[in-house]
């Protein structure tokens, strides 16, 4: 759709349709940091991903709106240089703006526009042609046009690219089928099992490997594949027990492993009901010391439930049991959901799809650490259902 009639300051009626608003130097969206709807949250540029938090509206008023407040420069301090926040609705000529013609987003306070200023949207003088002073805004961004798009069954996008702070590494959209049995690995925990459509390497805990709970084999060879978009975990009963998998990532190419670092993946399950498996995607330290080196775990939970997250605490505050918990996070594990892990230097943070769901600074570890996708069973049953992975993306700290 056509959007250069879409003038922010429109005196009829509200533009009640839904925007992105993508910045066309960096593809990342305007974002009210952490989803919070609260006075003076920060804006930032985030990873598209269609959730309220990136859904603004604009009103009669000349405002653009985001979860129920507007869009000002902090303070409401219009001057170059000053970033973005929300504030109360007031209606003031800092809380207005109008999208010109040339992809510019202009305050009617004065000569100055909304720029990306390294990773940061800002104030700043309007320049012709400042590319970082441009912006793309899609209405209706979460109802797509018609079927999915190949390669996006879960209707959003893998995110790719550079955030704030954050450095991207790796990421596999899942394109190149690999048929059930291309993942089979009896004992050579170093084997790579598949290879991506951009050359993604990757590795699973082999046959002679026993999940967490029953002790019982994984069957990479009876349960992964790659079909449709997704990496397919089918769940059912191989050799007439409950089998699981748990694949892991060569985010460099080469070694699995990283001192901090940003994980996401986008997940669901086609079934309800499927009590005797779980799931707990985590970060393990490449020391093999646990408790003492700490663990970071989200999602978490059985799959007929709803999901969970922990961190295990690391050095002196570590045990069993001493951890910090994300109980119920609200995630079905029906639903496609983006989970994340994102792990700095003393502070680890779990979010779904754009709002943290944990935030803590105790214990956190600082060692390298690998990320595996870990399901595997935790009961008994008869059930028989697909965990579908759309899409996977991982960041390098870069302070």
């Amino acid at each position: 759709m056509s959007l250069a009639g879409l003038v922010l300051t429109a005196p009829a009626q509200a533009q009640d349709t839904p925007a992105s608003v993508r910045s066309q130097s960096t593809g990342l969206c305007v974002d009210n940091r952490w989803g919070v709807a609260e006075h003076g949250n920060p804006i930032q540029l985030y990873e598209c991903n269609g959730t309220p938090a990136q859904l603004w509206t604009t009103a009669p008023d000349g405002t653009a709106r985001v979860q129920g407040f507007c869009l000002q420069p902090v303070g409401g301090v219009m001057a170059s240089g000053r970033e973005l926040q929300i504030a109360r609705c007031t209606g003031v000529v800092g809380q207005q703006w109008q999208l010109a013609g040339d992809g510019t987003i202009r305050s009617r306070a004065g000569n100055l526009c909304v720029a990306e200023v390294s990773g940061t949207p800002r104030m700043q003088r309007c320049a012709s042609g400042n590319a970082s002073q441009k912006w793309t805004v899609t209405l209706d961004p979460t109802t797509p046009p018609g079927p999915n798009p190949p390669g996006q069954p879960s209707g959003v996008a893998m995110p790719t690219g550079n955030l704030p702070g954050w450095r991207h590494i790796f990421a596999d959209d899942f394109t190149l089928d690999a048929p059930t049995g291309s993942w089979a690995n009896d004992c050579s925990p170093d084997n790579i099992v598949y290879t991506g459509a951009q050359g993604q390497k990757w590795r699973t805990y082999p046959r002679c490997y026993r999940d967490t709970y029953q002790q019982r084999p994984y069957r990479p060879d009876a349960v992964l594949s790659v079909r449709n978009g997704v990496l397919d975990f089918h769940l059912r009963r191989v050799d007439g027990i409950p089998a699981g998998a748990n694949p892991s990532p060569l985010i460099d190419g080469v070694s699995q492993y990283q001192t901090y670092g940003r994980y996401s993946a986008r997940m669901r399950v086609t079934k309800p009901g499927m009590s005797e498996y779980y799931v707990a995607w985590l970060l393990w330290p490449q020391s093999e010391r646990w408790p003492v080196d700490g663990e970071f775990d989200f999602p978490e939970g059985p799959l007929n439930a709803t999901a969970g997250g922990f961190h295990h605490y690391a050095g002196a505050g570590s045990c069993v049991g001493c951890q910090a918990v994300a109980i119920d996070v609200g995630a079905r594990f029906t639903d496609w959901h983006t989970y994340t892990i994102e792990w700095s230097p003393g502070r680890i943070r779990y979010l779904l799809d754009d709002a943290v769901v944990l935030d803590s600074t105790d214990w956190v570890p600082s060692g390298p650490m690998r990320w595996q996708l870990q399901t595997e069973t935790n009961g008994n049953g008869n059930s028989n259902g697909n965990l579908e992975v759309d899409w996977v993306s991982v960041w390098a700290y870069n302070g």
